[in-house]
């Protein structure tokens, strides 16, 4: 737009220069030759169709001096914020001129190629200004996007070593609870149960049996807590991720979708398998990508590892072996199904009924 502007200026003071009383064909010609030429260099940028083009009109410049009357608005588009030869091209035909151009025209036309030499200087500069803000503020929103992601990922990773924290110390509180007060507590029941044996007297075993019994309703307490505590500390999306950042075999693509409570044993039983199916993974497998999946229906839970191997990898990681038997075994333990699948790499679904979790 700016260029389209300073086109216009040029184009309405060249304009000027034609003597109304003496318009002819070859300053009509020098117009619409030079307006052509002008649009051409601005719609298609091409160096030496530009270079050519201003050329040619310099040379009919040469031999017909109504032509020079146009040349600051052909000879924007050669000027150029550093040097080249060449803008001397100008020159040619204002000298040619000289003779046969009146001295004050010839003054008039030499401040408008001044004109149009800083109106080029000035439009080169602000588009290049411009382009330096677009390419600056591209950088600049680039930049907030990449510190707004790490931010996210650092919030994410302190959120996760917060609650690998959090498990870890409900793990260490249900030791010292089993290990300590529940030691206690089982001692204190036994240590009743003898004063039971060796005093038979009404009053005293009414009172040890009372005794005994809240002991034993702590205990049964103790044990309750303690139970839901380990459960809770055992974090299978944080053990599945450490796995995929441990696996150096091959990359790893981790999908879990698990939002409700998961049975402890079940997740020792996922856990199991993915490390039996990593493991056959390096030992059977010429894959360069595992996913695992691990997904909450309302009916059941899914573990899927599968790779993306040469087909066969059953029959060569071998149908009867041990660790594929184990994976039955745990499976079937919950009353689930196992498939496996070789045709296109390996592939193992497993799906476990909620209802014999409860």
């Amino acid at each position: 737009m700016a260029v389209l502007i300073d086109k216009c200026i040029l184009l309405v003071c060249c304009f000027s220069l034609i003597p109304m009383d003496r318009v002819s064909l070859s300053s009509v010609s020098a117009l619409l030759l030079a307006v052509t030429l002008s649009a051409l260099n601005s719609y298609w940028e091409n160096r030496v169709f530009r270079i050519a083009g201003i050329a040619a009109y310099c040379l009919f410049g040469m031999f017909f001096p109504p032509f020079c009357l146009f040349l600051p608005l052909v000879c924007y588009d050669l000027f150029a914020p550093r040097f080249h030869w060449t803008m001397l091209m100008e020159l040619l035909p204002l000298a040619a001129a000289i003779q046969a151009l009146p001295l004050p025209r010839l003054f008039t036309l030499l401040l408008f190629s001044g004109i149009s030499l800083l109106l080029r200087l000035r439009t080169s500069a602000l588009l290049d200004t411009r382009e330096r803000y677009r390419v600056l503020r591209d950088d600049t929103k680039e930049f907030s996007l990449q510190l707004e992601r790490k931010n996210r990922d650092l919030m994410e990773k302190q959120d996760y070593e917060i609650k690998l924290a959090t498990l870890g110390e409900r793990n260490r509180i249900a030791r010292e609870i089993h290990d300590n007060v529940g030691h206690l507590l089982s001692s204190s029941i036994l240590q009743v149960g003898a004063l039971m044996a060796i005093n038979r007297a009404p009053a005293v075993e009414q009172g040890l049996t009372t005794v005994k019994q809240t002991l034993s309703t702590a205990m049964d307490s103790i044990r309750s807590s303690v139970h839901n505590l380990h459960e809770e500390s055992v974090d299978l999306f944080g053990q599945l991720t450490a796995l995929k950042q441990q696996f150096q075999f091959c990359p790893i693509v981790l999908d879990y979708q698990v939002e409700g409570p998961m049975n402890s044993n079940l997740k020792y039983c996922f856990l199991s398998i993915v490390k039996e199916a990593l493991s056959n993974v390096i030992k059977h497998s010429d894959a360069t990508l595992v996913t695992i999946a691990v997904r909450e229906h309302p009916a059941l839970f899914q573990l899927i590892v599968q790779d993306n191997g040469a087909p066969g990898g059953l029959h060569r990681s071998g149908r009867q072996g041990i660790g594929l038997r184990n994976m039955e075994d745990r499976v079937t333990a919950f009353h689930g199904n196992l498939h496996l699948d070789d045709q296109e790499g390996f592939r193992i679904f497993v799906s476990i009924p909620k209802e014999d979790l409860l």
